[in-house]
């Protein structure tokens, strides 16, 4: 995809709030949570092709140098946002890890590209082509098996934490203004996720599966219900389950195996959960050009 001045600029000045607002956002924090570096997005050069946000839950662990990262390092210097948060932390997790990690997350996400729902970016220092945001923006884990250093194991935690980010996943939406945002946090996040992105909005879950296999606890459309009015310009929401849960431990589901047999369904609960989804998805996205072929190991 050939980007002209005027599209660069524009994903630079992007770039810009999306640093600042992390700026602002941590800027009173004091220190005591042992919390890591935030995790910034970048912003692809590609992104505004298919306005496409996919939200995690947390990163568990990233880059930790120092016993408080957010307050010895992020705000220490909050004008090495570029070096430090971006080229240091996410394009290098992009660049060179994301294409081959093991975790679900990144093989739901590389499977999205693998099915040409989204396009591959051409871009030196990334890949996708979509905004890639956490649900918590920091964290605290030493390593990866740190269940007290995690938000969504630490509910305490979590309360700290989203007391410091507050509504920073909402401004962020409203700044990229995307046709997709796809939460992959699931149902157990709820609460958080509703006072992070929708902050003042009264919202439904919507189940979006036909065959009622899956309810809205499981996999759903956002919608907010006083959005009569602007509802054409607003993205497309879906929460789902993590993929760790959808595309693996959703096999154990004694309840949703018993529904696909009751269907007739001769499939695994992973396997028609993710099929689900990605059919979803791809019936929401602009087909605005074909995806780019670029061939990647992903």
């Amino acid at each position: 995809m050939e980007l002209n001045s005027a599209s660069i600029s524009a994903i630079e000045d992007l770039q810009r709030q999306i640093n600042d607002l992390y700026t602002r956002t941590f800027s009173e924090y004091g220190g005591g949570l042992n919390l890591s570096y935030p995790h910034v997005p970048r912003i692809p050069c590609d992104y505004m092709a298919d306005r496409v946000i996919i939200v995690g839950q947390e990163t568990n662990t990233w880059y930790n140098q120092t016993e408080d990262d957010l307050k010895n390092i992020f705000l220490s210097d909050v004008n090495c946002i570029e070096a430090e948060g971006l080229h240091q932390r996410y394009d290098h997790f992009i660049k060179n890890h994301a294409s081959r990690y093991g975790g679900k997350f990144w093989q739901f996400t590389r499977k999205l590209y693998k099915e040409d729902i989204l396009r591959l970016n051409g871009g030196s220092s990334s890949w996708i082509s979509h905004v890639w945001i956490n649900l918590f923006a920091v964290e605290s884990c030493t390593n990866k098996s740190d269940t007290e250093g995690r938000p969504t194991k630490n509910r305490e935690l979590a309360q700290a934490i989203y007391e410091l980010q507050q509504d920073l996943l909402a401004k962020q939406i409203e700044i990229l203004h995307p046709s997709i945002v796809l939460f992959l946090t699931g149902p157990n996040n709820d609460c958080i996720l509703q006072k992070s992105a929708f902050v003042n909005c009264e919202v439904d879950f919507i189940a979006v599966d036909e065959s009622k296999c899956l309810n809205s606890r499981m996999l759903a459309e956002i919608r907010i219900r006083s959005s009569v009015e602007n509802a054409e310009s607003l993205p497309t929401y879906i929460r789902s389950y993590h993929p760790t849960y959808f595309m693996g431990r959703i096999n154990g589901n004694k309840t949703v195996r018993r529904k696909l047999v009751e269907k007739g369904i001769e499939c695994k609960p992973s396997q028609m959960y993710t099929d689900k989804l990605l059919e979803f998805i791809k019936q929401r996205i602009s087909p605005n050009t074909a995806p780019t072929a670029i061939k990647l190991s992903i």
